[in-house]
């Protein structure tokens, strides 16, 4: 394992180079509507670690309300499909094979922690805080693929401003899930701490940027809203955002909540998950027919 890793390093220093070297340029170009398509899927995978996470932490506290086994079983193949989908091209999905060598093989190393994470799963307490870091490994992989991609598309393939909306959409999307799965672990008392500073951290930071992204989008070098109907999308998401917030607070200041406050909860983060596909696509989406 350790010599095809170096044989690969390998590839990579030559490859990177081979296209610095005179007559040659680091970027890479592909359709501009395409590379919007692939920071969609590149910012899915992260949500798809944390929504793994979550369906995780939720079963293990034993919520019969969803189906959490089939959310799991889901997130695993919806990942799987991103990966093939954005490696090798996929005409369902919109994409072609991967030009860049860097982005390829950051993408083959999350698929390799994807894949030993959810092989080592096992549905029981004491192994959820390993299962959870895990997750969370893949998601910080996740936006390492993003922040490649945009070294290597940023400027012949899309504008600064908008890789650097979605990334930031993408991040709220994933942020639906990280919440949820946080929550579930501060129920259950494992790391209890570390779980509600980054639940009430993550709170906050999702209801600023939605009012960001409404009322100040300039201010943070962020294009303004492109349509009434994304206004109408943002105050949605703002106030299921609301819903929540007292729910938040009962698990971080009791630990506690019935299997009924629970379940409205995850309702809540659904809404909140699908809000931000729409958001996502409406912004993704902007400018082209």
């Amino acid at each position: 394992m350790l010599k095809a890793d170096m044989n690969r390093r390998f590839f990579l220093i030559a490859s990177t180079a081979a296209v610095t070297a005179p007559g040659y340029v680091m970027a890479q170009t592909i359709d501009p509507k395409e590379a919007r398509i692939r920071l969609n899927l590149a910012t899915k995978l992260g949500m798809l670690a944390q929504r793994a996470s979550k369906a995780a932490t939720f079963e293990t506290l034993g919520i019969t309300v969803t189906d959490m086994q089939a959310q799991l079983v889901d997130a695993d193949k919806q990942a799987g499909a991103i990966v093939d989908a954005m490696l090798n091209g996929n005409d369902a999905f919109g994409t072609t094979r991967e030009r860049s060598v860097s982005v390829q093989f950051e993408l083959e190393d999350l698929q390799t922690a994807w894949t030993t994470a959810m092989g080592g799963f096992v549905s029981e307490t004491t192994a959820l805080v390993a299962f959870a870091n895990a997750c969370a490994e893949i998601s910080d992989m996740g936006t390492t693929v993003v922040e490649t991609f945009k070294d290597v598309y940023i400027g012949p393939s899309i504008e600064s401003q908008m890789a650097n909306t979605l990334q930031l959409l993408g991040r709220q999307r994933e942020l639906t899930q990280t919440m949820a799965g946080q929550l579930g672990r501060v129920l259950l008392g494992l790391d209890a701490d570390a779980n509600v500073a980054g639940l009430s951290k993550n709170h906050t930071i999702f209801g600023n940027t939605l009012t960001v992204l409404k009322d100040s989008p300039a201010s943070y070098g962020l294009p303004l809203p492109p349509s009434e109907e994304t206004v109408a999308l943002l105050e949605e998401q703002i106030a299921v955002w609301g819903s929540k917030k007292d729910f938040v607070e009962a698990a971080i200041n009791t630990s506690t909540l019935s299997e009924a406050q629970q379940a409205e909860f995850l309702s809540h983060s659904e809404a909140l998950l699908t809000a931000s596909d729409a958001l996502f696509e409406v912004y993704q989406n902007d400018g082209f027919a």
